[in-house]
């Protein structure tokens, strides 16, 4: 079955850190101080989407930059209510599947919180414990979709802090269980985020990126329970 058959069926069913976090030295160089503040690049242009293709670089994980099309298996939702592990294991998903992904009315999500986690971090897991279906903060993700705003964790280290270890599809499967993850959750068997420039010293890293350029427009690191940048983006016209 095609990954787009799969998430159509899928679609249907349904600030404290670890530790300081800075963009890895020498990745993105360039656009490391803009990182927090927010600021463009000086002449950089962003591209338009355009089509079904997906935008050309200049790729990196700090703000202005595009995030490359990576591929992340795990389980995808655009909808709420449901442990997630219980729909179709995608092994085939890549960004470009989350970017073209619609709503239950054929709407396309403007937003994407890429939340980029450890299994180790007690913060990442307070975080899935709070929005996951036992949650305090459960509805948010259904709050979040009405804004057309997709919530997507995504595991690069395993649960052994001094390893470093990269995660596995059995880490994956402990997280959701654990806290009852309803929202898309993968892992980055890879660690090609932080091979791009995500500090593995701390987590969780939140990045918001528009789905229309695949551009990461703002960051944080740490848990915000206010999640103020990403409501700022959703409540953007």
């Amino acid at each position: 079955m095609k990954i787009r058959s799969v998430l159509q069926v899928s679609l249907c069913l349904v600030a404290v850190g670890c530790g300081e976090n800075i963009i890895g030295a020498g990745v993105d160089a360039g656009v490391q101080a803009s990182v927090d503040a927010g600021q463009p690049d000086a002449g950089m242009k962003v591209p338009d989407a355009g089509g079904d293709g997906y935008p050309a670089g200049p790729y990196g994980v700090s703000v202005n930059r595009i995030i490359e099309n990576f591929t992340f298996p795990g389980y995808f939702t655009a909808g709420e209510g449901v442990k997630v592990n219980t729909l179709p294991l995608l092994d085939g998903l890549d960004l470009q599947a989350v970017r073209t992904a619609v709503d239950d009315n054929g709407h396309p999500f403007r937003y994407l919180l890429l939340d980029i986690s450890a299994g180790w971090c007690p913060p990442c897991n307070q975080e899935a414990e709070d929005l996951g279906l036992n949650g305090s903060k459960k509805d948010e993700i259904g709050r979040w979709r009405q804004k057309g705003g997709l919530f997507m964790t995504v595991l690069v280290e395993g649960y052994d802090q001094s390893a470093r270890d990269a995660p596995t599809a059995q880490h994956l499967q402990t997280w959701i269980n654990q806290h009852k993850v309803q929202s898309s959750t993968t892992y980055d068997p890879q660690q090609n985020l932080i091979a791009q420039g995500i500090n593995p010293s701390a987590f969780p890293t939140n990045l918001v990126i528009d789905l229309r350029t695949m551009r990461i427009v703002s960051a944080w690191y740490g848990l915000d329970p206010t999640y103020q940048k990403w409501e700022a983006a959703l409540n953007a016209q």
